[in-house]
């Protein structure tokens, strides 16, 4: 297989993938001016920016599914809490549609769930509404934390000994976890700061493999 480039304008802060098909959504920061750009890019085709209207720095990636790539926004720097959707084709970069009062709870197999001041709502792909869809059925992934910062986490002690008998080392600052079926896919920092990844089926780890290794320091809740 070919190594393929792309090519980018600035440095990727994050990439999300689709998690039915080869759909990759990118995230571009640029420090000078403090904008953001984003890409629709399925390996051996090339990539499409997204027309985003204001691409500013208080503007990141949430989400891609169903042929979309959604975005969203922090309405206050000072706390930076995500607000808005918006919708943009993955094949054209157009917007599709928007909720800017909505917050992203997660992807359905039929299309995006919101969460609105008054009530959750079910969108499909081209923003049209759908009947309700309980949220405890869809996957994504957690954070916890031991109880640093503004963060208070009554799990982290018992997630800590879950993941006990698979780690050589204490887990530090943050644990992420998804769950799908019988699979568990875990990242644990170590003392550190280097990011160890963690494959459980049934149980039993099947997996495990070292990310990154150690980093002199690391952003909690950032974008």
């Amino acid at each position: 297989m070919a190594l393929q480039v792309l090519d980018c304008e600035g440095p990727v802060w994050q990439v999300r993938p689709c998690a039915h098909s080869m759909l990759l959504g990118v995230e571009l920061r640029l420090a000078e001016p403090m904008e953001t750009r984003f890409l629709a890019w399925a390996p051996g085709a090339a990539a499409v920016p997204l027309q985003c209207a204001a691409p500013d720095w208080w503007t990141g990636l949430a989400a891609v599914g169903h042929g979309c790539v959604l975005l969203h926004r922090f309405e206050d720097p000072a706390m930076p809490v995500r607000q808005g959707v918006w919708a943009y084709s993955a094949s054209t970069g157009s917007l599709v549609w928007a909720q800017p009062l909505a917050q992203f709870v997660g992807i359905s197999p039929q299309g995006f769930l919101l969460q609105l001041p008054e009530g959750p709502l079910h969108l499909d792909p081209q923003g049209q509404p759908l009947p309700a869809v309980d949220s405890d059925s869809l996957m994504w992934p957690q954070q916890h934390f031991p109880g640093i910062a503004l963060h208070t986490d009554d799990w982290w002690p018992v997630l800590c000994e879950r993941l006990q008998p698979h780690l050589d080392f204490a887990p530090t600052l943050q644990l992420e976890y998804l769950r799908l079926g019988d699979t568990e896919v875990w990242v644990a920092l170590d003392a550190q700061l280097g990011a160890h990844l963690l494959v459980l089926h049934a149980n039993n780890l099947v997996h495990r493999a070292l990310l990154m290794p150690a980093q002199t320091q690391i952003g909690l809740d950032s974008f």
